[in-house]
């Protein structure tokens, strides 16, 4: 029988007065035991009696709650919930259902920053000139020389004159202080900023946090939140922030345009007239002062940004064109009534592409490769890729991305033999895979070497094959 009311380590349980001390340590038998208890406190389901929320649990008794006090004048209010994989279901009593991926990523990204001096650093953005330091983005550092700072001086960075910025490193009780030595020369750092200062890396970091979409307009204003808000892929975080403690002071957001695309193949041109939009999440701005930029050259100024609904400028874009990966920022800003600036921006990209399929020929030219399957403007290659049935599968990038590690079967886990030089794949950049190179000219006339990896042999079925 399943022994109730054991704990382990501690002598005592404030919150549960009838569990038993032992005073020795448990056999293994009376763990499994207390195991089987605890299982029976898991919650296993939920559900909606009128206003009263009801958490049943697994040996069959049930946790209620009244929810009236939370209902509004719409009586709009959560009737159960649905789990599938990591995905959460919310239904309403209106018949809508609220869908959100507990585990998306948040999508980030990158600066390579150079940095000159020593303690008090000076940082010089590769490619672009920084509007602000921003949480959510990695940094990587490369700094001329070590720091030699004393017991007590904060060694920070001025990244594209915004003002010096603390580096810390983290222990279990917190940000320290770097000690002298910890930065060495020539070598690439990862940081991340917390609000106050820059967190100093050797490892790049992992973002992830909690999401929630719903696209159905909402009916009634909460907090800073007005009505007719949807969300997509938005952290609760911020939506809390939002309804909990809405800003008072002027902030810009959705910012974009309406007539032709951001992200864009290597050589593709980005020019002519230009319809920009945006929106401001109260009225606190000054009239008149909205500007455009790209990067630091100003495209429009003397705007005003009108709250609600959305902004518009139509006006020429500087001809944009690059012919190797490349990322240009574009932004709003807005003087604040309460004093400062509110900004918000998007980026425009290009980028090559990537060729995947099937073909029965043993190799490809480039009309062959660009046949194949194709997705635009990649930034890596990992992934996986669905291959329909018959002939060799092939894969195609360019060589100025790293060769992989593995191609994997993604049902059966094993890996996928690939040609090698006694099929006439003899070129290899490093790695276990053999490749041939094919030189292409894309559809904007830049040329482009591309590795071509096959199959070894012709599979019948078809495949998902994960590259790494």
């Amino acid at each position: 029988m399943a022994q109730n009311y054991l704990i382990l380590r501690n002598t005592s349980n404030p919150n549960e007065p009838l569990d038993v001390n032992k005073g020795s340590v448990l056999s293994w038998q009376e763990v499994d035991n207390n195991f089987v208890h605890l299982k029976d406190r898991d919650i296993v389901s939920t559900s909606l009696s009128g206003t009263t929320l009801v958490l049943t649990k697994q040996d069959g008794s049930t946790l209620t709650t009244n929810l009236s006090s939370f209902l509004d004048d719409t009586n709009i209010f959560i009737t159960g919930t649905t789990m599938s994989g990591s995905t959460l279901i919310l239904h309403r009593n209106d018949n809508v259902d609220i869908v959100t991926n507990l585990f998306a990523p948040v999508s980030t990204s990158q600066y390579f920053i150079n940095a000159a001096g020593v303690n008090d650093y000076t940082g010089t953005t590769s490619g672009t000139t920084l509007m602000s330091i921003e949480q959510g983005v990695v940094y990587i550092i490369n700094f001329a020389s070590g720091n030699t700072n004393t017991t007590g001086q904060t060694v920070t960075i001025d990244i594209d004159n915004l003002g010096p910025v603390p580096i810390m490193k983290f222990d279990d009780t917190g940000p320290i202080d770097l000690e002298a030595g910890d930065i060495t020369a020539g070598f690439n750092y990862y940081a991340t900023f917390d609000g106050t200062q820059l967190q100093l890396s050797i490892d790049e970091p992992i973002f992830t946090t909690f999401t929630y979409t719903n696209m159905v307009p909402s009916t009634v204003a909460v907090g800073g939140i007005p009505v007719g808000s949807t969300f997509n892929n938005v952290p609760y975080s911020q939506i809390l922030d939002q309804m909990l403690h809405p800003a008072l002071v002027g902030q810009l957001h959705s910012f974009g345009v309406t007539n032709k695309p951001t992200a864009l193949e290597i050589g593709q041109v980005w020019s002519g007239t230009t319809i920009y939009r945006w929106q401001s999440s109260n009225s606190f701005l000054v009239s008149g002062s909205t500007k455009i930029y790209q990067g630091l050259s100003n495209i429009a100024t003397g705007l005003t940004t009108t709250y609600p609904g959305w902004n518009f400028y139509t006006g020429g874009t500087p001809t944009l064109v690059y012919n190797s990966p490349a990322t240009v920022a574009f932004y709003v800003s807005a003087q604040r009534t309460t004093g400062g600036n509110a900004a918000t921006l998007f980026y425009v990209t290009w980028r090559h592409r990537l060729y995947y399929g099937t073909s029965s020929a043993t190799t490809l030219t480039e009309g062959d490769i660009e046949s194949l399957g194709t997705i635009a403007n990649i930034n890596g290659v990992t992934g996986t890729y669905t291959y329909a049935s018959g002939g060799y599968k092939y894969f195609c990038f360019p060589s100025m991305y790293a060769s992989p590690s593995l191609f994997r079967d993604l049902a059966t886990n094993l890996a996928v033999a690939m040609a090698d030089a006694s099929d006439g794949y003899t070129q290899n950049s490093g790695g276990p895979y053999n490749y041939q190179l094919v030189s292409t000219t894309n559809a904007h006339g830049v040329p482009v070497n591309y590795k071509v990896f096959r199959t070894k042999n012709m599979l019948g079925g078809t495949i998902k094959i994960v590259v790494t």
